[in-house]
């Protein structure tokens, strides 16, 4: 028993020492509400790991020379069971796909299997270069056949008014006598009923 109690006043005043002669040091928090009031998130595409606005910006932004000329790029993306291929241009509004070609349409053109290897991508990219090919080919035909600039008719273009129109002298005289007459038409007929 004697031994048990020596034991532990031991212990106690080991602890004792620790606390009083090795102090802990201030451990300052980080992650305050300060912190959490100040965060701002990622975009979403960049939390989701899916595009690096990066290399992005330097993919999209165009010459402010050549002014609202549209920079059009070739995307290739490879999932586990397609490739798709698309020719696109950014906008304010989001991307705009001017042409795509996708490998499972490729069975159409007689490749069954293999939709996602080397000639299934090298193909994919064929197709969609003859999609944009055909494009071209419509527009230069359309041209050739009727190059004469044609004038749009002009519009009538009725212009809303947001405020109301200023009134003149005489028609503001006229609508306070309307309102006096209406008011003491009221204060009769309150009269007369009461």
């Amino acid at each position: 028993m004697f031994l048990y109690i020596v034991c532990v006043t031991l212990v106690l005043v080991l602890a004792l020492n620790v606390i009083f002669l090795f102090p802990q040091g201030f451990v300052k928090v980080v992650k305050n509400k300060a912190y959490f009031k100040r965060y701002q998130v990622k975009f979403r595409r960049r939390r989701e790991g899916k595009t690096d606005y990066y290399a992005r910006k330097r993919l999209v932004i165009q010459d402010k020379n050549k002014y609202n000329t549209p920079k059009y790029r070739m995307i290739v993306r490879f999932s586990n069971r397609d490739i798709v291929c698309q020719i696109a241009y950014a906008k304010i509004e989001g991307d705009m796909i001017v042409c795509a070609a996708y490998s499972h349409e490729l069975p159409k053109y007689g490749i069954a299997v293999g939709l996602t290897n080397y000639a299934a991508a090298y193909c994919t990219g064929l197709l969609l270069a003859r999609r944009v090919e055909e494009m071209y080919k419509k527009a230069h035909a359309a041209i050739r056949e009727n190059p004469v600039h044609e004038k749009k008719p002009k519009k009538e273009v009725k212009k809303k008014r947001w405020n109301r129109a200023k009134m003149s002298l005489a028609q503001r005289k006229d609508r306070i006598a309307q309102k006096k007459a209406s008011f003491l038409r009221a204060q009769a007929k309150e009269a007369a009923d009461s």
